[in-house]
């Protein structure tokens, strides 16, 4: 019986063990994933207020996030919060020349 039980909690273990890596790799997408929408939430947010100001598209608007390409480029969720907040990027923004978006 000793033998029989020490397999049976081997195998309780083993499943307990993986079943807490699913859930620990769950929870880090769930994370991952909430951190894309909350990003994504404030660039919306930032190419409205691009839209409105600037007289621009929608697609205007998020090209104009677009990092500049000098090294290092600041992603758009940076310039996005600067917007959001009324940093002085605001008006760099709207001062270059307004992208084309095909």
């Amino acid at each position: 019986m000793s033998q029989t039980s020490g397999l049976l909690q081997s195998a309780i273990n083993r499943t307990h063990s993986a079943s807490y890596t699913t859930l620990t790799q769950y929870e880090i997408l769930v994370e991952q994933l909430q951190g894309t929408l909350n990003t994504r939430v404030i660039i919306e947010q930032a190419m409205g207020i691009l839209a409105e100001r600037g007289h621009l598209g929608m697609n205007q608007a998020f090209a104009t996030l677009r990092p500049i390409r000098t090294p290092p480029p600041p992603p758009p969720s940076h310039l996005a919060r600067a917007v959001i907040d009324g940093a002085p990027e605001l008006t760099n923004l709207l001062a270059r020349p307004a992208p084309t978006v095909d």
